[in-house]
């Protein structure tokens, strides 16, 4: 299985299972990494929980894994949850795996839950 990367526009990005089963899942992204270093530099980072010296993660994990979404933010450690300033990475979780994952920068941790599409 792959993945797809599709910019939405305004800073936000979505990755979804592409639904071909045939190799090991992976995450890519259209454009070229030089146009976007940014972006799939934190996005890794936050997917691989990497974090810099100077930086906290704040996890929303679901008690069940149908039907549920589990959050991944990562903000500088003098951030508090309400600074929209959160690195924020959805998963979509469908009969015990993850379905699609999103991304969006800019972000109060105390909002993580709103905006989505």
């Amino acid at each position: 299985m792959g993945w797809r990367c599709e910019n939405l526009g305004n800073g936000l990005w979505n990755v979804t299972d592409d639904g071909t089963n045939t190799q090991t899942p992976y995450v890519s992204f259209n454009g070229t990494i030089a146009a976007n270093p940014q972006l799939t530099q934190n996005f890794g980072r936050i997917l691989n929980q990497q974090l810099n010296d100077n930086e906290q993660m704040m996890l929303d994990k679901p008690q069940i894994f149908d039907g549920t979404y589990e959050y991944v933010g990562v903000a500088n450690n003098t951030a508090l949850p309400s600074d929209p300033v959160w690195m924020v990475i959805r998963k979509s979780w469908s009969a015990n795996r993850v379905v699609k994952v999103q991304y969006r920068p800019n972000v109060a941790w105390t909002h993580h839950v709103n905006g989505w599409l």
